[in-house]
């Protein structure tokens, strides 16, 4: 047997999955509580004695073991541009799409109180962009300028017009800030370049901002790869798309349900299925990520609440009104590592769940506006994807994966009447990720696609829903 060991440091849950690469075969599995806000290390060292319980001493020791990471607050990027609509959400679709948690976001020359929301957001990584190739430069050289001059020692990533790029670095570094350039996430108007920022901020995470946090004390047994969204989404691409040997699934939705957030991912070009439609904003990428930072459902579960509303909250949950301050106090004294115990426990995640799927992916997919124009009579504006047409839904994460009626949480995903200009999944079928191998497969895929492929395929259920 040819095993390897795929790890996952998350912000609740630190996961281990150990795969059998001839027979692609799941072998073990283990979950145990994160430790990285005390020693990463103590996480690991639990998570090997689980695994090696299921197997042998030999096999966990010999097997070599990749790792992503989600924890101690993910990766977390501000995004400085010149326009809202242009730089800034090209850059933000970098950083989405590299695994980042976008925590803010500025657009032209900062401002005192723009460099104090900076400093306050306490990112772990700066993503300057600003002026296409051969335009605007006086903006991200002075945005450059003024962060020089700041206290905020985080790394900063380069991504704007190419001749700004040299007066950038050179007031950056002329201060000691540490400076990495990559290719302009916009070259061209509405021209998306997002791969190059993507590959550098992947590569920063694991350079500096894993040791920042603590996580490279484990890179003696361990090599760290990536951050955990990032892994995943090389999952729903390499899942969709297929390999050169075999096909895949076609386009679809992958729903990632956390204790922190909630992260959507689409592969699909997500093109107007209409006529008399045009398209407004920047390209969207055939594999896009947003994560939302509001909808995690052990450490935001009071933000849910608050979004929905407890009448909507006791809807969801299938409880009575009698019920809501009992479930208050629930969500206010949640310990974010506690999973839940008793049936109507279960039926609150699940109303908690049902909350950030349906929001998740409202705010992921795209939508349409009615609009009139001369000559051409009722036009409708699409904004982002259109993914009516996507045939499959894949849930994961412990309140999907966990849940009594996972269908009934994934429902919420799909088109709905009601809200007709939300261009959600019309006709999906739903499948669940059971043994939450889909960031493992991730991990596996630059090494061995066709197999990471095949895992996918022999582990992903396939839901019979009422």
């Amino acid at each position: 047997m040819r095993i390897m060991l795929l790890i996952d440091f998350g912000s609740t849950f630190t996961k281990g999955v150990m795969i059998d690469l001839e027979g692609e075969e799941v072998i073990a599995k283990a979950s145990v509580s994160s430790t990285v806000d005390r020693d990463v290390r103590l996480g690991l060292s639990e998570l090997l004695v689980e695994l090696r319980g299921q197997t042998s001493d030999r096999l966990v020791k010999n097997a070599p073991k990749l790792a992503c990471s989600s924890a101690a607050g993910g990766l977390r990027m501000v995004v400085i541009g010149l326009v809202p609509e242009l730089t800034v959400e090209a850059g933000r679709k970098a950083a989405c799409n590299a695994g980042a948690k976008v925590i803010g976001s500025i657009a032209g020359v900062m401002d005192d109180p723009a460099l104090l929301q900076l400093a306050a957001l306490k990112p772990d990584l700066i993503l300057l962009s600003g002026g296409t190739d051969g335009g605007n430069k006086e903006v991200i050289i002075s945005n450059a300028v003024l962060l020089a001059g700041t206290q905020i020692n985080v790394p900063v990533i380069i991504a704007g017009n190419k001749n700004a790029v040299r007066e950038c670095r050179g007031a950056l570094e002329k201060m000691g800030k540490a400076v990495v350039v990559t290719e302009n996430v916009m070259p061209s108007v509405n021209c998306l370049h997002i791969e190059p920022a993507r590959e550098t901020i992947r590569r920063v995470f694991i350079d500096r901002i894993a040791k920042a946090k603590g996580i490279n004390t484990v890179q003696n047994q361990v090599a760290l790869l990536m951050p955990t969204p990032n892994a995943v989404l090389q999952a729903v691409a390499i899942l969709a798309q297929g390999t050169p040997e075999e096909e895949g699934l076609g386009e679809l939705l992958v729903i990632d349900v956390g204790g922190a957030t909630t992260d959507v991912y689409s592969a699909g070009a997500g093109m107007p299925t209409m006529t008399n439609v045009i398209l407004k904003g920047l390209p969207e990428p055939f594999v896009k990520r947003t994560v939302e930072g509001d909808l995690g459902v052990r450490h935001n579960a009071l933000s849910i609440v608050e979004l929905v509303g407890m009448t909507q909250l006791l809807k969801d949950a299938g409880f009575s009104s009698a019920e809501g301050k009992r479930v208050m106090e629930y969500c206010q004294t949640l310990p974010p590592e506690q999973l839940p115990r008793e049936a109507w426990e279960f039926e609150v995640d699940s109303g908690l769940a049902k909350a950030a799927v349906r929001l998740g992916v409202e705010r992921h997919v795209g939508s349409l506006k009615l609009a009139y124009i001369p000559g051409a009579g009722e036009t409708f504006i699409q904004t982002g994807k259109d993914l009516r047409g996507l045939k499959t839904i894949i849930g994961t994460g412990g309140p999907v994966i966990f849940a009594k009626e996972p269908c009934a949480i994934l429902n919420e995903a799909v088109f709905d009447p009601r809200t007709p200009h939300l261009l959600k999944p019309a006709q999906p079928r739903f499948m669940l990720d059971k043994t939450y191998i889909l960031y493992a497969l991730g991990l596996l895929s630059g090494q061995y696609p066709h197999r990471a492929l095949h895992l996918a395929k022999k582990n992903l259920q396939l839901m019979h829903c009422p």
